[in-house]
């Protein structure tokens, strides 16, 4: 599977983070998602990402979440070799990838796969209830 690789300016080994984007399990694209990958890197002076493709076309779930873990176990193995610190492996995802990254990070943990130490999961599709007012969902967000 094809990935991305954003390695901001250093020296030593970097975090390795295995970011999955968003789409709504559907859409979204690796080019649409790029600028805040290379912004989070760089932003970060010490963050490595590492990019998914989105799922093979027209596979059922859960094709393109055991796609995202491969990478996440590919990531892990390929530490060394890629100049990342492997005891500092996070995942992270945007709204489905972020559901995509918390469900990585279980997997990991049923699996016995690799160990992750953060997550980062940003406006993560986390339940099916899409009927939540607004209200609701700031109130959430803003006590999390």
């Amino acid at each position: 599977m094809p990935v991305r690789i954003y390695t901001p300016l250093g020296d030593g080994p970097k975090p390795l983070v295995v970011f999955t984007f968003g789409g709504g399990f559907v859409t979204g694209s690796i080019e649409i998602a790029d600028g805040a990958a290379r912004q989070l890197a760089a932003g970060s002076g010490r963050d490595r990402r590492q990019r998914r493709l989105p799922a093979r076309a027209g596979a059922p779930f859960p094709a393109g979440l055991e796609d995202a873990y491969a990478v996440l176990e590919w990531a892990a193995a390929s530490a060394t070799d890629l100049g990342a610190d492997r005891s500092f492996l996070a995942v992270a995802g945007d709204s489905s990838g972020g559901n995509f990254a918390a469900a990585m990070t279980l997997m990991a943990r049923e699996r016995g796969g690799p160990v992750i130490a953060h997550q980062l999961l940003v406006y993560p599709v986390l339940d099916s209830d899409f009927g939540a007012s607004e209200a609701t969902a700031t109130r959430l967000t803003a006590t999390s």
